[in-house]
């Protein structure tokens, strides 16, 4: 059985809250849309890149984010400054970066031994 929402408004437990971070805006709206369909989901926030995903997440403190790691600004920076701010908060991490040699670079900043 999946843990309720801890962040919801409201206190309704039946409403989980989702940020879309990513730099593609048709891929936030194909993302939004399907949630949508999905009456226990509601998009509270869609960003473009890093600096606005932290902000708008300290704002409406959703119950999960989904973001790119090859967001603008860093989305793995973003992800970890997401979870030392409100560890309450789930993040799933998305990427379309082809291999490692892409994708580690970027936890760098937050993991230097990588």
């Amino acid at each position: 059985m999946p843990a309720p929402p801890i962040n919801s408004p409201a206190g309704r437990a039946d409403i989980v809250t989702v940020l879309l971070g990513d730099a593609d805006s048709a891929w936030r709206g194909r993302v939004s849309g399907w949630l949508l369909e999905h009456g226990d989901l509601r998009v509270c926030a869609e960003s473009s890149d890093a600096a606005s995903v932290v902000a708008a997440v300290l704002e409406q403190r959703p119950d999960l984010c989904l973001l790119d790691a090859a967001l603008p600004g860093n989305g793995v920076v973003a992800a970890h400054e997401i979870l030392t701010r409100l560890p309450t908060t789930r993040v799933v991490m998305l990427t379309d970066l082809d291999g490692d040699a892409d994708l580690l670079p970027r936890f760098a900043p937050v993991c230097p031994a990588i």
